[in-house]
Parts: C-alpha cells; sequence; structure tokens
C-alpha cells in the first residue's frame, strides 16, 4: 500500500516531500530530546547508506533515517523495503533500504496520528524477512518490502522510543516513552 504523498511520478516533487518530513522530525526530536544535537546529512554521499539525520550528544553519535509512511496508522505495520522495480528499467531488480542500508535507528513518522516512532533498526534487520512480503505500487516503481507489525517490533524491544507530536497551532511534543 502507497504513501499518496509519495506516488506523483515526480522524483524531484517526492524528494522535496521526503526532505520536508526528515525536517519534521529532526525538530521534533530536537523538541523531545533538548540535549541531543540532530544535524541532517542528507546530502553528505559518504553518510548516504547511515541515515538522514546524525544524532550526537554526551559521547555518542548515532544515525537515524526518517520514513513518512502515510498507511501506518491504518495497517499498524512497518513496511521494511527488500526490493524494487523501477518502470524504467522493469528486468533490473534494486535493492531496498533494508539490504542497502546500516542506520543505527530508523524513524517512522505517522503524520496522521502524529507519532515518530524510533526503532533499532539492526534488530529489524534480522528479523523483518521472517514477515509477509507485500507489494506497493508507485508511479515510478514497484516496490516490495515485509510487513512487520509494531506489535513485534515492540514485544521484541526494538522500539526504542515513541514520540507524540500535536502540530494543531505550532509544533510541539506531547509524550514520550522510552520503549525498550
Amino acid at each position: 500500500m502507497a504513501n499518496e504523498k509519495y506516488n506523483t511520478g515526480n522524483i524531484r516533487k517526492d524528494a522535496e516531500t521526503a526532505r520536508e518530513a526528515e525536517d519534521k522530525a529532526r525538530e521534533i526530536l530536537s523538541l523531545a530530546f533538548p540535549n541531543t544535537a540532530f544535524d541532517s546529512v542528507h546530502d553528505d554521499k559518504e553518510l548516504w547508506h547511515t541515515g538522514d539525520i546524525r544524532m550526537s550528544g554526551r559521547g555518542f553519535t548515532k544515525y537515524l533515517d526518517i520514513k513518512d509512511d502515510g498507511v501506518i496508522y491504518r495497517t499498524k505495520n512497518v513496511f521494511a523495503e527488500n526490493h524494487k522495480y523501477y518502470h524504467s528499467k522493469p528486468n533490473k531488480k534494486e535493492k531496498g533500504f533494508m539490504q542497502l542500508s546500516n542506520y543505527d535507528l530508523l524513524g517512522i513518522l505517522d503524520d496522521v496520528e502524529k507519532n515518530l516512532y524510533l526503532i533499532d533498526f539492526k534488530g529489524l534487520k534480522k528479523i523483518y524477512e521472517n514477515y509477509p512480503l507485500r507489494q506497493s505500487k508507485l508511479k515510478d516503481c514497484n516496490s516490495y518490502g515485509n510487513c512487520v507489525p509494531l506489535r513485534v517490533i515492540r514485544d521484541k524491544g526494538l522500539l526504542a522510543f515513541q514520540i507524540k507530536y500535536s502540530d494543531k497551532d505550532s509544533l510541539s511534543v506531547v509524550d514520550v516513552k522510552k520503549c525498550c
């Protein structure tokens, strides 16, 4: 099931929408964790497979990637992208972010229920293939990913934080739950 915000067929527009979600997530994180720096590393090609945001604080640095998920509120699943086929190259299988990337944390932005989930990415990589593979049809590609229930992620101790936010008048953090 596709996130319709990214189903424009215009890769530049989709990238711009993704950048807006990353910026929003960075602002939410800064409000939730004021003693931690959250720097965008989106444009640093050397860090491309490590994430969009560098988190740094007292003696630690971690990298996280943000996924703006338009259906998690309904499915309660994390779409762990395994591979995809671009319509312009229908016979060439491209690796998805679960195979290509090495984030510390995966951030899932749920802009419907106003939650930002921070998931242990290395732990997710160990379990995601045990869950059903689904197809997400987009205008520029067909993406295939394993749908890992959020409940399982929480039960296995892979959900690090759930941050509830509001953007009614201005962006604010309502609640921060440390989950494991």
